[in-house]
């Protein structure tokens, strides 16, 4: 982390302290990752200054050590954070959640109208390990090396030239992608007295996940994240209010152990915000038409003031 605080975080801050209109600007540097976060006064364009930021990062990276990734800008917007976050709970049906929850819900979801994106997060991605047996592997005379090039060489579509029919052009490729656990198994990797060597002499291929970085938990149990995100012109209850119809709609056609749990709805918050004002707005106007009973005595004074304040607010919202 010293070295990438030093190295990158430090130079790209120098850089970036001059944008325009900065507020704030912080930082934290972790082994391999350096994080800054810039903060602008009220009403800035974040569209210029991200043009800025970009400028300033181009500058910099002259003074960057050269085995440093590109640097990625992204813009913090309210309006792009996700209205609903579900929590996914799965039991067998677990390890292939993520697909279930892309095929089956988020595609749904995402022909909605005022749906912008659905996505689906879980710790489990799907990736082929091959396991090289080292024994087995030195009993061949091959090396770790063999194994990578053969299967880089063997697992790919090839461009083979064109074919000329009249005015048509028409592209030859050789398919060569392994489709299956069986064909990536049987790649020849090298030729030793006249016997092929494949993979599965000395590897175990098998349909896997990607090594764990981080675990989800929903109600003690392994789990998924589904957010929601709508499009910026759409009214949020009524998003939430379909997206929660399709939903019921869609989970008989799940397996029976998934499980989808509500963990934030904004409209949820919507609908109490407002219900709140409704009421706040009743309870003053029945104290106001009390308070001028109590000192004018008269009814009908007081009936119309109490009919003038709801139309005093009625108008102010309308100009």
């Amino acid at each position: 982390p010293s070295d990438v605080e030093t190295k990158v975080t430090e130079v790209l801050e120098r850089s970036l302290g001059t944008v325009p209109e900065l507020k704030h600007i912080t930082s934290k540097s972790r082994e391999g990752v350096s994080i800054i976060t810039l903060q602008f006064e009220w009403e800035t364009d974040l569209d210029a200054r991200a043009n800025d930021v970009r400028d300033s990062i181009a500058m910099a990276k002259v003074f960057l050590p050269e085995d440093v990734d590109e640097p990625r800008v992204f813009k913090f917007d309210l309006g792009r954070f996700p209205i609903i976050i579900f929590g996914v709970t799965a039991g067998e049906s677990y390890p292939d959640i993520e697909n279930i929850l892309e095929d089956r819900v988020a595609d749904p979801l995402k022909r909605l109208s005022g749906v912008a994106s659905v996505m689906v997060q879980s710790p489990l991605h799907r990736q082929v390990n091959i396991n090289v047996d080292r024994e087995r592997l030195m009993s061949y005379s091959l090396s770790l090396q063999d194994v990578i090039v053969g299967v880089s060489r063997n697992n790919r579509n090839t461009p083979a030239g064109n074919i000329e029919s009249g005015l048509t052009d028409y592209p030859v490729r050789v398919p060569a992608e392994c489709k299956d656990i069986k064909s990536l198994s049987s790649i020849a990797l090298a030729s030793r007295n006249n016997t092929i060597i494949r993979l599965s002499d000395v590897a175990q291929v098998d349909d896997g996940f990607q090594e764990l970085s981080h675990h989800m938990t929903i109600n003690d149990g392994l789990g998924a994240i589904l957010m929601i995100q709508k499009q910026s012109s759409a009214n949020s209850v009524e998003v939430a209010r379909a997206v929660h119809k399709r939903l019921a709609e869609l989970q008989p056609r799940l397996p029976p152990d998934i499980r989808i749990i509500s963990i934030m709805d904004m409209s949820e918050d919507i609908q109490r915000m407002i219900s709140d004002l409704a009421t706040t707005l009743l309870e003053g106007g029945i104290l106001a038409m009390l308070v001028v009973l109590l000192f004018l005595r008269e009814w009908r004074s007081t009936l119309v003031i109490g009919l003038t304040i709801p139309f005093s607010l009625i108008l102010a919202l309308i100009v």
